[in-house]
């Protein structure tokens, strides 16, 4: 999204999102979900994560985990591996593309390490996760657009609306269900 105009804004519901993967992981049988995610995207995503975290016992919270973008894919390796190690989620759910490639510098295979979902399924190089229904998210648009058409309203709004649309899970093989692993 743009911030500069400020304007209307009609996008997916990343914090339902958020809420919907971590619920659907949770019904394959994982029980330690990690998010890494990037830091642009991470307050949407991780509103639902962290909602769904505080339910948790403090022992068993797992924070999440900055993907370290700008560092090169060794050092990427070794800060995953930390937080790996240090947490031991059982699953990840991610908006990062390159996360996967990062877990096999690190030591981890998907699924047999760690299951993966994806938080778009445009990002997150996994098989599983959210459909953020973007073709319903294209048309909401086009209705906002020709109301404010029909309604003569042009320029910058003084009161910004925001039109979220909730997006799906879709099973895959990148996190199977616990059992199957």
């Amino acid at each position: 999204s743009v911030t500069n105009p400020r304007a209307h804004l009609i996008t997916s519901d990343q914090l339902t999102d958020g809420l919907i993967a971590y619920e659907n992981m949770w019904k394959q049988g994982y029980r330690r979900i990690g998010l890494v995610s990037l830091p642009k995207t991470v307050t949407r995503f991780g509103a639902g994560y962290l909602f769904k975290q505080m339910q948790l016992s403090p022992d068993t919270r797992i924070p999440p985990l900055m993907f370290p973008i700008n560092e090169n894919k060794k050092k990427q390796g070794r800060i995953i591996k930390a937080w790996l190690l240090k947490h031991k989620p059982d699953a990840i759910l991610t908006d990062v593309g390159q996360l996967r490639n990062a877990l096999a510098m690190a030591g981890y295979q998907v699924p047999q390490d760690v299951g993966l979902a994806a938080l778009s399924g445009l990002e997150g190089n996994a098989d599983a996760g959210i459909d953020q229904n973007s073709r319903e998210i294209g048309k909401a648009a086009v209705q906002q657009l020709i109301s404010l058409i029909n309604h003569n309203e042009f320029g910058i709004p003084e009161v910004c609306r925001e039109v979220l649309v909730e997006g799906k899970w879709v099973n895959g093989s990148t996190p199977p269900p616990k059992a199957a692993r």
